[in-house]
């Protein structure tokens, strides 16, 4: 696999978590994965970000506080609304190069799984797809577990991303 774009040793210690919206709120998954960033981030002493993008999101802000986000990360455009898997690729990934989080995470949404990959591709790292639980090795330097499930739960598949950053990974909702 080719390096890519940024290592372990220039990440921060942050997850990110990618907030999908429909009618003005956040999506169950988005919430799921705030919540469960704040219980690793929290265990790990790391801060946990939202990335917003759409147009007049302002008001889901507040709703990203609360479910655990220490910031968020906001670019509002009516360009953006409805989502486009390329406007919102270009924005996110100008984002994480800036902000260069050690995690990246999305919904196994139709959305979040199309913005993963494509986002995966550009910043030249692994992506997890279908996780259906997340853990931090901190004796490896935090290092992102996907618990990734196959045979209809028969087999149970741990895969981590050592040497890439940042680690993403796409959860199934619930």
């Amino acid at each position: 696999m080719a390096a890519s774009l940024y290592g372990p040793e220039e990440a921060q210690s942050a997850f990110w978590i990618y907030l999908e919206h429909e009618q003005g709120a956040l999506e169950r998954v988005s919430l799921e994965l705030l919540s469960k960033a704040r219980a690793l981030a929290d265990a790990a002493g790391w801060r946990v970000a939202g990335l917003l993008l759409g147009h007049r999101v302002e008001p889901m802000v507040e709703d990203a506080f609360a479910w655990g986000a220490d910031e968020v990360w906001v670019a509002d455009h009516p360009l953006l609304e409805p989502f486009t898997v390329e406007a919102h690729t270009a924005i996110a990934f100008q984002a994480i190069l800036r902000g260069r989080p050690s995690v990246f995470l999305c919904g196994a949404t139709p959305n979040g799984r199309d913005l993963a990959g494509r986002l995966a591709v550009r910043l030249r790292t692994g992506l997890t797809a279908d996780c259906t639980d997340l853990r931090l090795d901190l004796e490896k330097g935090g290092v992102l577990i996907g618990e990734v499930t196959g045979f209809g739960g028969g087999i149970v598949a741990l895969i981590t991303m050592p040497n890439h950053r940042p680690q993403m990974a796409t959860v199934r909702p619930g």
